[in-house]
């Protein structure tokens, strides 16, 4: 049997006392419970309990609300800012890579690049169709009658080659040879000195600045060559070929792809391509062939940009042309922004990479 001990152990908050009475029978003893009293601090300890559990009671039931409630609804993304730029196959892939490398640091903004020549870059961004209008050559003055607000933003520089088929004989070719072939008349050209053995010459389809910088060397004030492709030239019993096509890079393929073919591209293009041969040029009979050395085109083309004075110094100077985009009125800021980024030192490399010349080239033609 347990003590009483042992029993109070488990009634901690309770204290029992006892009275013995005799009930006159053997002097038996009985013990009577007595009335509880309180253990001193049993109160303070109770209500603190309780306060405890109500607070962690409330805890749970607010934590419960946090997780059941609906989120709060999402802003809608901000819709991405567009860019679009058209024009020049020239300067489509400086562009392609100019937009590459601005996105990444500007992923809010999604940029469109496409071709369609220097002259449809121009009419799109004279009617509000794009963007920024992309042209290798200087607007003209019925242009700018035609489309008042547009303004010019150089970027770089470049120039226009002649180029043969790797295989072709001749290292270079002048002016008036130029002309025989890709003028309005149907002649023998057997007797030409260097381009006497010429059977396909490739022109462009598509209005395109690279084409009117070549026409208005060989035969100004022509813009374009398009009445060559009316006549068919030969040479003794062989008909030399006309072939169009659009685009630097459909001309230069179109050289590799046909023997004794002639055709005129942007450098950049043509100097990556080793199916073709890029020639010397003479602005007359008597006068340098140039550039002087053909391994060191690339600097005569940049060193000619950067003198600008029209004396044919490194290179024929007419065949050079500058590199612009073009805005309808002024710039809105992101037009603006990408501007200052293709004009910018760290733009440099991406013209490096496709054979061109950023405005930081050369000193006389900066913005």
């Amino acid at each position: 049997m347990e003590s009483i001990n042992s029993i109070h152990k488990f009634i901690p908050t309770s204290r029992i006392s006892f009275k013995s009475t005799s009930s006159g029978i053997g002097g038996t003893r009985i013990l009577t419970e007595k009335d509880e009293a309180p253990l001193p601090g049993s109160n303070t300890k109770r209500v603190a309990i309780i306060i405890t559990i109500t607070v962690v009671f409330v805890a749970i039931i607010i934590a419960a609300m946090f997780l059941i409630s609906p989120a709060a609804p999402k802003l809608p993304a901000k819709p991405p800012q567009t860019l679009n730029i058209s024009g020049s196959t020239t300067i489509q892939p400086v562009s392609e890579s100019l937009a590459n490398a601005y996105t990444l640091n500007h992923p809010d903004v999604k940029i469109k690049v496409e071709g369609g020549g220097s002259g449809a870059g121009i009419q799109k961004v004279g009617q509000g169709l794009t963007d920024l209008g992309s042209s290798s050559r200087n607007l003209n003055p019925d242009e700018l009658v035609k489309y008042p607000d547009l303004q010019g933003y150089k970027i770089g520089g470049s120039a226009v080659v002649v180029i043969v088929d790797r295989n072709y004989p001749a290292d270079q070719a002048d002016k008036n040879e130029l002309l025989a072939l890709y003028d309005d008349k149907s002649e023998d050209i057997s007797n030409l000195t260097h381009l006497s053995g010429i059977r396909t010459v490739i022109q462009r389809s598509d209005d395109s600045g690279t084409e009117e910088t070549f026409a208005q060397w060989i035969n100004p004030p022509q813009t374009n060559l398009s009445p060559s492709m009316q006549v068919t030239d030969y040479a003794g019993a062989s008909n030399v070929t006309p072939l169009a096509v659009a685009g630097n890079e459909a001309v230069v393929m179109a050289v590799v792809n046909h023997p004794n073919s002639i055709g005129f591209a942007d450098f950049g293009f043509a100097e990556r391509e080793p199916g073709v041969k890029i020639l010397k040029l003479r602005d007359s009979v008597s006068g340098p062939a140039l550039p002087a050395n053909i391994s060191t085109a690339r600097e005569s083309i940049r060193l000619e940009l950067n003198r600008a004075d029209g004396n044919n110094t490194y290179y024929i100077s007419k065949m050079t042309r500058p590199l612009l985009y073009i805005t309808k009125g002024a710039p809105s800021p992101l037009e603006s922004d990408f501007i200052s980024f293709a004009q910018s030192k760290e733009s440099q490399k991406y013209f490096d990479d496709v054979g061109y010349f950023s405005i930081t080239e050369f000193s006389n033609n900066k913005p």
